[in-house]
């Protein structure tokens, strides 16, 4: 019990308490101290629920009912990164590579095609990430991530 450590050897210089393991005092110091451990392991889960980095429960289940996205039929990285990528979305994005990053949210890795003189783009698909979606819930995901003024099209890898 670290807390129980911590307890008896702030106490000890004092020389006040009995602090023998068969002491009441020794035995109060027990009780308070198994209630802190649990309390500081409260804490340090909360903790690292709070940060993405770090989230492996609530703090991921959380952050994706905030962003609408539930996954939780998938891996912990995986959800880690989709959602990164959706939080990290700002208005310098609009590059190719930023794009492609962006669509990671959407359940998917690409690569893309530009046309730039007919603002087109080919987005094909190379890894799904979130499976047992329809092709059409992972354009509909995606197109979020695009320029609206972008005409896209899609192309997955046949089954």
């Amino acid at each position: 019990m670290p807390c129980l450590n911590s307890l008896t050897q702030n106490l000890i210089p004092l020389g006040f308490y009995n602090l023998n393991k068969n002491s009441l005092i020794f035995a109060e110091l027990s009780a308070y101290a198994a209630a802190l451990d649990e309390l500081f392991a409260k804490i340090d889960e909360v903790e690292k629920e709070c940060f993405l980095g770090t989230a492996t429960g609530f703090g991921l289940d959380n952050m994706e009912r905030i962003l609408g996205s539930p996954q939780k039929d998938l891996p912990v990285q995986a959800r880690r990164e989709m959602l990164i990528k959706r939080i990290s979305i700002t208005e310098n994005n609009f590059t190719k590579l930023g794009i492609i990053n962006s669509i990671i949210a959407s359940g998917m890795r690409t690569e893309i095609e530009e046309t730039p003189t007919e603002e087109k783009l080919h987005i094909k698909c190379t890894e799904i990430l979130k499976p047992l979606q329809s092709n059409l819930q992972y354009i509909r995901s995606a197109m979020e991530f695009l320029p609206a003024h972008i005409e896209a099209t899609f192309d997955f890898p046949k089954t």
